[in-house]
């Protein structure tokens, strides 16, 4: 629930933010390209620390704050009046979604002894996610001709996806002594070793 609820609104953003940016805050095209650039650096360089946290600590916790920080992401873009407010969205979606999906494919590894399929499901959660994020959030668009609702109701859905998370059971005490390497094991020495161990971008 929590992979569709914060999925859906990161694939909208991705396509509304270029749109977004020339229409609302009428930059040009090379601004519009570095401010991508900017979430996709500052995700990547994030990965590393993102996977040592759910190696370490709770995950679905992890998970959560990441969730949290790119809903405020959202948010961000939403009430952005000029080009340093989008920086700074910009900047705490590329934690948000490399600190979320990390953690997130970490949890699911979890289950992956015992279920070889549970990727293709998270890879189909996350699919439905986008496209009901894309059919309701062009409708409203359409219907508003506004960017800012359509980016605040993509902050609420990662908050509610945070709440589905930060509520959710934690891991067996015993998660971290058992297993093998994939997170219901013993802790990977690195974010590289862990499944999916990369943000969203």
């Amino acid at each position: 629930m929590a992979a569709g609820l914060t999925n859906g609104p990161a694939e909208l953003i991705d396509f509304l933010i270029p749109l977004w940016a020339g229409i609302a805050l009428g930059i040009e095209a090379s601004q519009v390209g570095l401010l991508i650039a900017v979430e996709l650096l500052v995700s990547v360089v994030v990965r590393p620390v993102a996977g040592r946290l759910a190696d370490s600590r709770e995950r679905r916790t992890i998970a959560a704050i990441g969730a949290v920080i790119y809903g405020l992401s959202c948010l961000g873009y939403a009430v952005a009046g000029s080009l340093s407010m989008a920086f700074a969205a910009a900047v705490l979606g590329g934690i948000g979604g490399a600190v979320l999906w990390v953690a997130l494919r970490a949890i699911v590894s979890e289950r992956l002894a015992a279920d070889s399929g549970v990727f293709a499901r998270l890879m189909s959660v996350q699919a439905t996610g986008s496209w009901i994020a894309f059919v309701a959030g062009l409708m409203l668009l359409g219907q508003t001709g506004l960017f800012a609702p359509v980016l605040a109701a993509c902050g609420a859905a990662c908050f509610i996806g945070a709440a589905v998370l930060f509520t959710s059971p934690a891991r067996a005490s015993g998660a971290n002594e058992t297993g093998g390497a994939s997170g219901a094991g013993t802790p990977a020495k690195g974010p590289g070793l862990l499944p999916g161990g990369y943000g969203r971008c």
